[in-house]
């Protein structure tokens, strides 16, 4: 029986045509990287576009570094529904959200692969390279911090299967920001990782993560959570008081202002 890989890269896609084909290149022309270390899984929502025809194409080539081990093209509930029929599928000991459009700088994978392999790291940040049109931001890497403030982007994050076991799959009710929620469970207070941080991945900037319905979500997300208001608000406040409240109401203050 064959060994688990080590990793498992999930690309979700609904016509999206030429940034799945940029995307599944940038997959499978890794180099140095051994093909039983990568699992590629392609979740497509019944895209009506030329979708399928560049799987299939790119399925058809025998002479690339590493291969689609498998796809499906079908009707799904959306985002999450799509990444989370993509981490049941999954055998790899960490996973990789690339949607379409993302894609790997040239020979990315190897020192990820390579600082992975020792398996005692629960995640990896590896530089991310925003992308908005033909305009190329600089190179940033989301630490845990972030999580105040927004997601740290999972095209920038490469974390163990099991996570999911113990804090569970992406909540299908958030439509844009399950990936934030699922990265405060999971993340926030969690210092065992790793960092790459040289340049991995590009990913684009707009569709539905910087919109109103996001922000939305991501507030809501940060109420549950007590991170809204802001900390450095919310510890201005107390300070504040303690400067003017004796010290017996500090207690009731601070549960007042939770």
């Amino acid at each position: 029986m064959a060994s688990a890989p080590l990793l498992t890269i999930i690309t979700i896609n609904y016509n999206n045509a030429e940034g799945l084909k940029k995307t599944i290149n940038s997959v499978l022309t890794q180099t140095d990287v051994k093909k039983k270390d990568v699992e590629y899984l392609i979740i497509d929502g019944g895209s009506s576009d030329e979708s399928v025809n560049i799987i299939k194409d790119f399925e058809s080539r025998k002479k690339l570094p590493l291969k689609i081990t498998k796809w499906v093209s079908e009707k799904d509930g959306g985002i999450y529904n799509a990444m989370n029929k993509g981490i049941k599928m999954a055998s790899g000991t960490y996973l990789h959200m690339l949607n379409s459009g993302d894609y790997y700088y040239p020979d990315a994978l190897a020192p990820v692969i390579a600082k992975l392999s020792s398996k005692k790291a629960d995640f990896l940040l590896a530089g991310l390279t925003p992308v908005n049109n033909s305009t190329i931001y600089c190179t940033e890497v989301r630490y845990p911090a972030f999580l105040e403030h927004g997601s740290m982007s999972h095209q920038g994050l490469f974390y163990k299967r099991e996570l999911h076991d113990k804090f569970g799959l992406y909540d299908e009710k958030y439509r844009f920001a399950s990936d934030y929620d699922f990265e405060l469970k999971a993340l926030y207070k969690n210092d065992n990782f790793l960092v790459e941080g040289n340049p991995s991945v590009y990913f684009e900037l707009g569709g539905v993560g910087g919109s109103d319905a996001s922000e939305k979500e991501i507030i809501e997300i940060k109420r549950k959570n007590n991170l809204y208001p802001p900390a450095s608000v919310k510890q201005a406040v107390k300070d504040f008081i303690k400067l003017l409240v004796p010290p017996v109401f500090t207690k009731l203050a601070k549960l007042v202002i939770k």
